[in-house]
């Protein structure tokens, strides 16, 4: 693996990145939450599609925003708000 790529890599696996089609509407679960009747299902479909796009540390709260740097602060609220948007649609 070249440097290049190895970079690469690791850059999509950084929970802050965010891939140029991700968007507010991208994220379609085949299952809308209807109240209790079907909360652990649609959970649990909810779990997987945020692992897949590596945003599931937001919404337990193990990924930290960070103050250190401005930036990365701001990629973080935009992350965040996107994790929103998908759980809200």
């Amino acid at each position: 693996m070249t440097e290049r790529n190895r970079n690469n890599f690791i850059e999509l696996q950084n929970p802050l990145f965010v891939h140029p089609s991700d968007g507010p509407g991208s994220l379609d679960l085949k299952i809308r939450l209807s109240g209790s009747s079907n909360f652990r299902s649609w959970k649990r479909a909810m779990e997987i599609a945020l692992s897949t796009k590596r945003k599931l540390p937001f919404v337990h709260g193990t990924l930290p925003r960070p103050t250190d740097d401005p930036v990365k602060g701001d990629q973080w609220d935009a992350c965040n708000n996107l994790v929103i948007a998908w759980i809200m649609n």
